[in-house]
């Protein structure tokens, strides 16, 4: 029978959290080929 401590339960949660921010930029969406970053400012009119 396998028993956790809360210390090892911790530490397997800290671990997943920074292994998913570490990861998180890989799998972003894709932008498109067409996109233009200025215009979401000339519609607000800067």
């Amino acid at each position: 029978m396998a028993f956790f401590t809360p210390n090892e339960i911790v530490d397997l949660i800290v671990m997943t959290v920074a292994i998913g921010y570490i990861f998180s930029k890989i799998f972003g969406t894709p932008q498109s080929d067409d996109y233009d970053p200025l215009k979401h400012y000339k519609k607000i009119g800067f």
